[in-house]
C-alpha cells in the first residue's frame, strides 16, 4: 500500500497498481559525420598517447559530442524522424549492444536495449542502423524516436 493525500492534507493508504507494460520496437538509422565541412560531430577529447598514427579522425582515445539526424531509412534523403545529442566512445566493432535506461514523456521510465549495426562506413560518413526494444508502461499514447533516451556512451566505428 501507498500512502496518497486527500482533500484534507492528511495521508490515506491505497493500494498500489502496477501498470501493464508494453514493449514497442523501435527501427531507424543514425547518420554521423566526423569532420569535412557540415559535421554532426566534434572531437572534444583525445588521449595523450605515443603513437605516430592518427590518421583515424576518431581514434577510439577520442571523446566525441554529436548532433546528428535519425531517419527511418538509410538514405540520407530519407525522413527525419529525431536526433540523437550526446557523447561518443568510438570503437571498432561492426555490431554492438547498449542499454535502454530511461526515457522522457511517453517513454518515462523505459528500460531494454537497442541493437546497433554499421550500415556504411567511408571516410567521415557513418550511417548505423538502430533496432530498439523498449518495456514502457501502456499508458503511452502514440510513440516517437525524440523521446526515447538511449545511453549515449554510443559506439561508432572508428575508420582505422
Amino acid at each position: 500500500m501507498a500512502p496518497a493525500v486527500d482533500g484534507q492534507n492528511s495521508l490515506k493508504t491505497v493500494p498500489c497498481v502496477p501498470k501493464e507494460k508494453k514493449v514497442t520496437n523501435l527501427h531507424f538509422f543514425f547518420h554521423g559525420i566526423i569532420g569535412g565541412k557540415n559535421p554532426t560531430a566534434v572531437v572534444v577529447a583525445r588521449a595523450n598517447v605515443t603513437t605516430t598514427d592518427n590518421s583515424s579522425p576518431a581514434p577510439s582515445s577520442s571523446i566525441v559530442v554529436d548532433s546528428a539526424p535519425l531517419t527511418i531509412g538509410p538514405e540520407p534523403t530519407s525522413e527525419v524522424i529525431g536526433n540523437v545529442q550526446g557523447l561518443e566512445n568510438p570503437v571498432t566493432e561492426k555490431e554492438r549492444e547498449l542499454a535502454v535506461i530511461g526515457g522522457r514523456g511517453k517513454f518515462r521510465m523505459a528500460k531494454g536495449f537497442a541493437v546497433l549495426k554499421t550500415y556504411f562506413l567511408i571516410n567521415t560518413s557513418v550511417i548505423v542502423e538502430y533496432n530498439v526494444t523498449v518495456i514502457h508502461h501502456r499508458n503511452s499514447e502514440a510513440l516517437n524516436v525524440s523521446s526515447i533516451e538511449i545511453e549515449l556512451n554510443k559506439s561508432l566505428v572508428s575508420t582505422r
